[in-house]
């Protein structure tokens, strides 16, 4: 057996290398583990069932060594469901939880994977499992380019996507915007984000509360019909500082709210319209979507502040 106790072969020992093997298993009770590079080698370690429970593990980055997505956790044992950040299944029965305690966790401990001048990774998947965590605290995302093939929702209750960086032009000064980009196929009914529950176009009967998206600049490609809508916002959701370009409908919709607020939305560019407050939804084929619900597009007791819309 080697030092992970995987069985690696039969050899006939001299007098003084005969080894008991219970005994080396055995240590792999005290045994103190070396930090892991990256999340797949670290559930790929089937021999981590043979340590004590809440043993202590430790991984460097999440896809590569070093690229911010590191964390560690306990081991444990039991029934489980992985989500790619919180719980990482190692196998039926063996699982580690991660420490996701504090303020904020990274999007990047996720999965959620950066853009490295190579290579556009679509990181839709860990977007919602991070927007998902069970723990409920906000999202950070560090500065850099990030891109998504699909819709997410910033949710239901008190759910927060917050950029590290409030630059709103990309590589502003030499600065990093913190930019998704969609790398869909052409949706002309779909978002890049929703705040809260309710689906493009859908009546606006579901409400979403608390939500915070803020920092955030967003580029939909010319493919996609909105980078931000929302509609039933209440109770302190906050848009702060968000930009975009390249939508083909309305860059940022915004439709029916109470206490909430909508603070420096900034539409750099899109094919139709930048920015629609409070105004019926009219598709860029001349379609207009009629909402029976009453106060469908009131915005009432919301703060606006610092809007504009440049060459849309």
């Amino acid at each position: 057996y080697d030092e992970k106790g995987n069985f690696i072969g039969e050899e006939v020992p001299t007098q003084k290398e005969v080894v008991d093997i219970d005994s080396v298993k055995s240590n792999f009770k005290t045994k103190k583990l070396e930090p892991f590079d990256t999340v797949s080698d670290m559930e790929s370690a089937i021999y981590l069932s043979k340590f004590s429970e809440d043993t202590k593990i430790i991984w460097d980055g999440y896809h590569t060594k070093g690229d911010g997505g590191g964390n560690k956790g306990l081991l444990k044992f039991g029934a489980h469901t992985a989500d790619g950040g919180y719980i990482f299944s190692v196998d039926a029965n063996t699982y580690i939880q991660a420490d996701l305690k504090g303020d904020n966790v990274s999007a990047l401990k996720y999965g959620v994977r950066k853009f490295d001048g190579s290579n556009e990774y679509d990181s839709i998947l860990q977007f919602k499992n991070a927007l998902a965590n069970p723990l409920n605290i906000p999202v950070s995302l560090p500065s850099g380019r990030y891109g998504i093939s699909d819709t997410f929702k910033n949710g239901q209750r008190g759910k927060a996507l917050i950029g590290d960086s409030p630059v709103m032009f990309p590589h502003q000064q030499g600065r990093q915007s913190c930019e998704i980009k969609w790398l869909g196929g052409v949706e002309p009914r779909k978002a890049m984000i929703i705040v809260g529950q309710n689906e493009v176009g859908a009546e606006p009967t579901l409400d979403g509360s608390g939500n915070i998206l803020k920092n955030i600049y967003l580029d939909g490609d010319n493919k996609v019909g909105f980078l931000v809508y929302g509609t039933y916002l209440t109770n302190e959701t906050l848009i702060d500082n968000i930009g975009g370009q390249g939508g083909t409908e309305t860059n940022f919709y915004f439709a029916r709210g109470w206490f909430a607020a909508i603070r420096n939305v900034f539409s750099r560019a899109g094919m139709n319209n930048g920015i629609s407050l409070a105004l019926p939804l009219v598709y860029a084929d001349g379609t207009q979507v009629n909402w029976v619900t009453n106060g469908a597009l009131e915005l009432n007791n919301v703060e606006i502040s610092n809007i504009r819309s440049h060459s849309s």
